[in-house]
């Protein structure tokens, strides 16, 4: 084996070791292949070997790269006998399309990316790019602007955003990275259903959002939970502050401080409440996915690894939300129905019926001629012409 092949395989060897898997976008391609052209000139001319064999045989060889040929260091010697200068730069070049377009990602060349990676998976979790069917994700592809991700039942997954911080998307989500690293500074992410738990890095000049259909949760350098479901956006915030402002409100947004929740419904209505000591346990448990640091010199079994190692703090804190949970249910029993509804929040009523019955209970809504109340010991339909009175209680 020749130098040359020897330096072609060990090349090889080191892409996929790493993994290195990412399409370069068409613009982007251009952009570089253009400046290995320039480079390629300035050599040919510099050891005097810019003539007609010279400049034809480079002009051959770039039109394969634009195509995505992979070419080979046997043939690229026979098409190309210049320099030692310039075959030293065919066999790197070469040594790239051997994965047939498949290259360093350009945010491994040109300092912060514009993307972010997957650094955790479990179960169904898919990534749907525009004009592509749904494909299924693994540690360590790339995630960009436009993407969609989605979770199945009891599945989710961590993407890493450099310089930003992670994103947990929890099961039966529907996530659009609307916008990674806009400018430098500027990540957006729309939640269409479901949730998602951001972990935020407190760095001067980066902004972060998350977008519903009903508002906007504004941040910088914060742990907290988003959820989307009929409507309804909810915050839950661990650490640091975020301001939730629902779309086309006129008087500004609601700030939200650590260790409280706030519900903002369809109407751009936003009300605050503290979190319980159970909410605040889950929150601590996806605040556990770790930012690694130089994320792109590690492998996939690197990254794994150390997922691996937080298990048990996760353990830890599933213990301590059963045995919340046990806590939670005895006293569930021993409140009453209506201090029930209390407890979750709901505004409570007795309603005065035609018949001299009074029920107390939250009114959920109207279903065509009957309203629907919670009693605290399930749901009923009332016939709206069946009330006489509404009071609200506290």
């Amino acid at each position: 084996m020749s130098a040359m092949e020897a330096m072609h395989d060990t090349i090889v060897r080191v892409l996929k070791k790493y993994d290195l898997r990412t399409e370069i976008p068409d613009a982007e391609r251009k952009k570089i292949f253009a400046a290995k052209k320039r480079a390629l000139t300035a050599i040919l001319k510099k050891e005097g070997a810019w003539d007609f064999m010279g400049s034809t045989a480079m002009t051959v060889f770039f039109k394969f790269m634009e195509r995505g040929f992979s070419i080979s260091l046997g043939a690229c010697a026979r098409v190309i006998q210049v320099s030692a200068a310039m075959a030293a730069l065919v066999v790197i070049t070469t040594a790239a399309l051997t994965l047939n377009r498949y290259v360093i990602s350009p945010s491994m060349m040109a300092g912060r990316g514009t993307h972010g990676t997957v650094v955790f998976t479990l179960g169904d979790v898919k990534l749907q790019r525009a004009g592509a069917a749904p494909a299924d994700l693994s540690i360590r592809d790339s995630v960009r602007d436009g993407d969609v991700l989605i979770t199945g039942g009891k599945s989710n997954l961590v993407v890493q955003i450099e310089g930003v911080g992670t994103v947990r998307i929890l099961e039966d989500s529907r996530i659009s990275m609307t916008s990674l690293l806009k400018g430098g500074t500027e990540t957006v992410t729309g939640l269409e259903s479901g949730k998602i738990f951001s972990k935020i890095l407190k760095i001067q000049g980066q902004s972060y959002e998350v977008k519903t259909p009903t508002c906007v949760v504004a941040v910088r350098g914060t742990e907290f939970l988003t959820s989307y479901e009929e409507k309804d956006t909810e915050v839950r915030l661990l650490s640091g502050k975020v301001s939730i402002e629902p779309i086309g409100a006129k008087d500004g947004g609601t700030a939200l401080d650590a260790g409280n929740i706030a519900l903002a419904d369809a109407d751009g209505k936003v009300s605050v409440r503290s979190m319980t000591d159970l909410q605040r346990l889950e929150l601590e448990k996806y605040a556990l996915a770790p930012y690694i640091e130089n994320l792109k010199e590690k492998t996939s079994e690197e990254i794994k690894a150390i997922f691996d190692g937080i298990k048990g703090r996760e353990d830890e804190i599933d213990e301590k939300i059963r045995i919340e949970l046990e806590k939670l249910r005895a006293e569930w029993l021993r409140l009453s129905p209506l201090d029930r509804l209390r407890r979750q929040g709901k505004p409570i009523s007795m309603l005065h019926l035609r018949s001299g019955e009074k029920i107390g209970g939250s009114v959920v809504g109207r279903r065509g001629d009957k309203i629907v109340v919670d009693t605290g010991d399930g749901v009923i339909r009332i016939p709206a012409n069946a009330i006489i009175k509404r009071d609200e209680i506290k």
